[in-house]
């Protein structure tokens, strides 16, 4: 297994202004085969986060993939200030590189206010310290994974259940999965930066139940998936650095799309996000 490190989480979040309105993001990887979505829609926060007042943080964003983005050059991001208004700001951002837009997403901030209140109760589950990491869940199908499985990750993952690939050989089958996440540390008390890394982890476990629901087990020789369109929308301020819990769902599959919900809860149980993503997802030819 591969034991190189990639760029810090906290640095490949950071990204830097080039002009007004204008920033770009470093890669993580440049040997990598592919650039993370997770990566690119944090990035994208983070630039449009910079140019809003301070203290006004997203409380929702939606990105549409528009094609895959080359791991050898960085990624510049061009926000247009939508609207300013008193309570809502909207921001509009194209990831670009050199073969045109790879990603566009819709911001909307929002200051805070007091409101009516309610949420759902995050659902009872194993702590993470009783659950085994993603190495040793992930080691005895390592030779039937591609080699994005097996490259370091900045995001800690453990699943309260089977992982996919466990599931699969086992023949278990369900449109459910619930996985506990945690950040590298990222020496920062900018929400906007622990919001992009939950962005970022979003975008990591939520079409497990797609595979699961269909015995697929992410074995490249039974699967293909890549993002078409995600939103979420932010409900509180959390950590990325602690642990916190992703419920996912898979309602739909069909004509080569999948359609993947999440709730996302710190470990006190305080709903931090609700995530929609609709991925292609195809047997290989």
């Amino acid at each position: 297994m591969p034991t190189g490190r990639t760029i810090a989480l906290k640095t490949l979040l950071n990204v830097i202004p080039t002009d007004t309105d204008v920033f770009q993001g470093v890669q993580a990887d440049v040997e990598a085969q592919r650039v993370f979505g997770g990566q690119v829609l944090g990035q994208a926060l983070v630039a449009a986060g910079r140019t809003v007042e301070s203290g006004m943080l997203p409380h929702s964003s939606h990105a549409r993939f528009l094609q895959a983005p080359t791991p050898i050059e960085p990624i510049t991001y061009r926000v247009s200030r939508a609207r300013d208004g008193a309570s809502f700001f909207n921001r509009e951002v194209e990831a670009v590189q050199s073969i045109g837009i790879v990603l566009t997403m819709s911001v909307s901030f929002h200051r805070h206010e007091s409101g009516f209140e309610h949420s759902q109760v995050m659902p009872a589950v194993p702590d993470p310290e009783t659950l085994a990491s993603f190495v040793d869940q992930m080691t005895p199908w390592a030779d039937r994974l591609s080699e994005w499985f097996q490259r370091p990750r900045p995001i800690e993952v453990r699943y309260v259940a089977s992982p996919p690939w466990e599931a699969a050989d086992s023949n278990q089958a369900t449109s459910e999965s619930q996985v506990w996440l945690r950040s590298e540390p990222l020496d920062s008390d900018d929400p906007l930066i622990h919001l992009a890394a939950m962005m970022y982890a979003s975008d990591m476990t939520i079409l497990d139940p797609a595979v699961l629901r269909h015995g697929l087990g992410w074995f490249p020789d039974r699967v293909r998936a890549a993002t078409l369109d995600h939103s979420i929308w932010f409900h509180g301020i959390g950590k990325a650095d602690s642990w916190f819990l992703c419920d996912h769902e898979c309602p739909w599959t069909g004509n080569g799309r999948a359609l993947a919900t999440g709730s996302m809860y710190s470990r006190e149980g305080k709903r931090l996000a609700t995530i929609v993503q609709e991925a292609v997802l195809r047997q290989p030819r």
